[in-house]
């Protein structure tokens, strides 16, 4: 007899769990069903659904006789923003040979790697972020000019080192480092007046100098053939467990919500009118009003403000889950705007205010309160990071034209403005 398999999350597979199943008999052949799991999707959507200790006995086949009933890894399992552009297999990736950012905001100044693993201070010095590699040769050089370079590498996102210290010279112009499959991460310094001219490339031969770009991702050539029809489209959402409808937008990277600039509802039916936060609960007041529950980020500072005149503001905050962590806060007799910042483990926010001013009330975003605009129901667009990162920027355009259609576009090249 088979049981099916229920849990909240993908990741909530453990070894633990598992091995508890495969004693107590309760579900059997479970390594072909991960194998075929496996080679059906693709190595990033592998890697969130079958963590090592799984990954482990699949491979010593000690999973052998164990099975997954069809279906039971329900497309509801996902979690949000799990859906990137890697774990599809209609979108790919091209970037330039350069794989470092000079200008990404991630890279720290001041920082020194150091032999044990620890990190020292250099002000002459930045510490690069961590940047992806794969097993192979990479080539890490200055444009022009011999100064300091050293590496460490990690198995993970910054969190287990591999390689304290893998290379360190404090005169060298290029170096060739060697990654190992264990290796899947690298951070770096070199000195920051020199940093505009740090190249980070595949291979063990140093090539012209070239300015970072930006990943691009764009549908592959072959998408249209491969899924022509509904009935192709359909077989493989169904041989995944992916139900019509369930990838929601909050499942994925590249949408965002948009909520425009006051986050106050004045229509909100969840309005409650004649009531009065106090430090023990609710009191009465006729003149106020509490607000629906606005969803806030902690640490971030909002403003409430009137259009004109003052009158009677306070708030109350909640958690994730809308119980109450603060009765009463902010609390002004006689105000125009009030400027807060959210506290830790706030997620939701309600406003008590006056009723007579309700119309030109204004929850925002920032330290200074801006002209009042009307509510704008939540929506989902495009995230504005990602269209500028992925597909095209004012850094980008001219190479994308001159690429996508050199044909039409080869007389119109002045348009630039450029001499080449």
């Amino acid at each position: 007899m088979t049981t099916k398999i229920k849990t909240k999350k993908v990741t909530g597979f453990n070894d633990k769990t598992l091995a508890n199943l495969v004693e107590t008999g309760k579900i059997e052949g479970l390594a072909e069903k991960l194998i075929k799991m496996r080679e059906d999707l693709n190595s990033g959507f592998s890697q969130e659904m079958v963590d090592e200790g799984i990954q482990k006995r699949i491979e010593d086949g000690s999973l052998a006789n164990m099975t997954i009933i069809d279906n039971s890894i329900e497309s509801s399992k996902y979690k949000n923003n799990s859906v990137t552009p890697e774990k599809t297999s209609f979108l790919e990736k091209t970037q330039g040979k350069n794989l470092f950012d000079c200008n990404s905001t991630e890279n720290r100044n001041g920082v020194k790697l150091g032999a044990n693993g620890s990190n020292g201070s250099d002000s002459g010095l930045l510490l690069s972020y961590l940047i992806p590699v794969e097993a192979g040769k990479y080539m890490l050089s200055y444009a022009t000019g011999e100064h300091y370079l050293s590496i460490r590498t990690y198995s993970d996102k910054g969190t287990t080192q591999v390689r304290a210290l893998a290379y360190q010279n404090y005169n060298v112009n290029s170096i060739v480092i060697t990654i190992t499959e264990e290796e899947k991460y690298i951070r770096f310094n070199c000195t920051i007046v020199d940093k505009n001219g740090v190249q980070l490339e595949k291979g063990d031969t140093k090539t012209a100098f070239e300015a970072y770009k930006p990943p691009i991702y764009s549908l592959k050539s072959d998408i249209f053939e491969k899924y022509m029809t509904e009935e192709e489209v359909r077989a493989i959402a169904d041989n995944l467990g992916v139900k019509d409808g369930s990838i929601t937008p909050v499942k994925t990277s590249f949408f965002e919500l948009y909520r425009g600039v006051n986050l106050f509802d004045k229509n909100s039916s969840e309005i409650q009118e004649g009531v009065k936060f106090s430090n023990s609960g609710n009191g009465s007041d006729t003149a106020l009003f509490v607000s629906d529950y606005i969803p806030v980020v902690p640490n971030k500072k909002y403003t409430f403000s009137y259009e004109s005149d003052t009158d009677y503001f306070s708030m109350r905050y909640y958690d994730a889950n809308k119980s109450i962590v603060t009765y009463l806060a902010n609390q002004n007799y006689s105000t125009t705007k009030s400027v807060v910042t959210i506290p830790d483990n706030v997620y939701y926010v309600q406003l008590n205010a006056a009723i007579s001013k309700k119309d030109t009330i204004q929850f925002e975003v920032g330290e200074v309160p801006t002209p009042y605009q009307n509510y704008i129901n939540p929506r989902y667009v495009l995230s504005e990071e990602y269209f500028k990162r992925n597909y095209i920027s004012s850094e980008n355009i001219k190479d994308v034209i001159m690429n996508e259609f050199p044909n039409k576009y080869k007389m119109t090249k002045n348009l630039f403005n450029e001499n080449d």
